[in-house]
């Protein structure tokens, strides 16, 4: 953001505002070398930059007036605080106030919330905003590829802050040079699509599909579609919603704006056919494509062995068409595109005993299917092993969803060895094939351990778990 006296006055008109210890000001040009300075707010005082403002947040577990000073030590440029928490600051050296520009506010989240719908507002570029059950940052990384091809200026938001704290924090980072700006809304419960919705404003909105994800919060299908849905409710004729038309509980909706539909099957306006997956002699896999966008088509390759990730590639080729972005420049940010960190991403294991595919930033029953067949399609000299840990968030219904699970393993006959992790994934050794050796873990260390005994050279080793499981262990453990 560019903090002038424009967004000065009118954000901050009802709050106290100090420089240093000084008395409160009422002028923003008495600090004029923060003037038309490019600034960003952070809520951790542990990575804060020198050109950003440390917003205090109170939250279950912490309060973030607790590491101000840390945060004024790290070289923070302000503060903003709760009114009720001034008093904080006459503990501090005066030398870390100095020069210091201090906010203060009856409610920090609230004024959070008001300086990212300022900015955002300032910008009159397309502003994307993509949602969905899964494959929400893939497709996020995907656009963004297609969008360098293509020499646009723009502005994608930080790895997954896609939620009502990271949402508004990325807001405040748009460039004033971007050209488009792109986002993804991640929700966990009734309600939650509504308030980011409000945040952002999207002009294009983007459903990457809807599966059993986050129940808990969400309910069942047609409950997560109807939350999902609320991506479009401020759309008007002037605005392009875009659906994965497969998903009949997306497709059979009665929208009231323009629909892309992105998808396999032939009705659908941007689809893939004579989809190739090729492995060459060092087991690297090359996905190749027929892209159909509307009624041209285009010889189009993924360098990624997951067919699955051609779904991602459908919805961020609708996104670039609806930006008016060229074929070429598409089929060249599609074939750039590397994988984001822990989505079915390949690292060679320490000592050279093989690869493993680190998947395990999140698990849902359809993302986990999708990774065991994956997986099971990959090439390897040696054992493969799936390590598989709890899928959290599944309400009343988790245990059947590992179940399920346990199925799928059924269909993958390339799978050698499995692990399991968490009291949930117990579940899936119900149903998985008699043939196939099970060894379980009470949590990511004790997998590790298990995991460590088990490598031998060339190993292919799969790790697949909800985030609360804390799988980067295993793989900080293994690299």
């Amino acid at each position: 953001m560019i903090l002038d006296n424009q967004f000065f006055d009118h954000v901050f008109k009802s709050d106290d505002v100090y420089f240093g210890l000084a008395n409160k000001i009422k002028s923003f040009d008495k600090i004029s070398f923060l003037q038309n300075s490019e600034l960003a707010v952070s809520i951790d005082s542990r990575t804060i930059n020198k050109n950003e403002i440390f917003l205090a947040l109170k939250g279950d577990k912490f309060d973030g007036h607790d590491f101000l000073l840390q945060a004024l030590q790290n070289g923070a440029i302000g503060l903003i605080i709760q009114k009720n928490k001034i008093d904080y600051l006459d503990k501090f050296p005066k030398n870390l106030l100095e020069n210091k520009l201090i906010i203060a506010t009856d409610d920090t989240y609230k004024k959070l919330v008001e300086m990212a719908k300022y900015w955002r507002n300032s910008f009159d570029i397309p502003v994307v905003g993509i949602t969905g059950s899964v494959g929400k940052t893939t497709t996020k990384g995907m656009i963004d590829s297609i969008l360098f091809a293509a020499n646009i200026p723009h502005f994608t938001s930080y790895k997954n802050q896609n939620n009502e704290i990271g949402l508004p924090l990325n807001i405040l980072k748009i460039q004033k040079s971007a050209k488009v700006a792109v986002f993804e809304l991640g929700i966990n419960s009734v309600g939650e699509m509504d308030r980011l919705v409000d945040i952002l404003n999207p002009t294009i909105a983007l459903i990457t599909t809807v599966a059993h994800v986050h129940t808990e919060g969400l309910g069942n299908l047609s409950s997560i579609a109807r939350e999902k849905r609320k991506i479009f409710k401020n759309f008007n004729s002037k605005n392009v919603g875009i659906i994965f038309g497969d998903k009949d509980i997306l497709d059979e909706f009665s929208y009231s704006h323009p629909i892309v539909r992105f998808g396999f099957k032939r009705k659908n306006n941007i689809r893939a056919s004579k989809v190739n997956l090729i492995w060459d002699e060092s087991g690297n896999g090359l996905i190749k494509f027929v892209l159909n966008i509307y009624d041209e088509k285009f010889p189009a390759h993924l360098n990624v062995d997951n067919e699955i990730l051609v779904h991602n590639a459908l919805a961020a080729a609708a996104i670039a068409k609806v930006l008016e972005v060229s074929a070429d420049a598409i089929l060249l940010g599609l074939e750039n595109f590397k994988p984001v960190s822990g989505r079915f991403e390949k690292n060679v294991l320490k000592n050279n005993k093989g690869i493993i595919i680190n998947d395990c930033y999140n698990a849902s029953p359809e993302s986990m299917k999708k990774s065991l067949l994956a997986f099971n399609k990959m090439k390897a000299k040696g054992l493969k092993i799936a390590v598989l840990g709890d899928m959290l968030e599944l309400g009343q219904k988790e245990m059947y969803w590992h179940r399920q699970i346990g199925r799928t393993l059924c269909k993958t006959p390339n799978i050698d060895r499995l692990i399991l992790v968490g009291i949930r994934a117990k579940e899936i050794s119900l149903t998985a094939p008699l043939t196939l050796k099970i060894d379980f873990a009470a949590d990511s260390q004790e997998a590790l351990k298990i995991l460590e005994g088990m490598l031998e050279e060339n190993s292919l080793v799969l790790l697949k778990a909800s985030h609360g499981m804390g799988f980067s262990n295993i793989v900080s453990g293994l690299l």
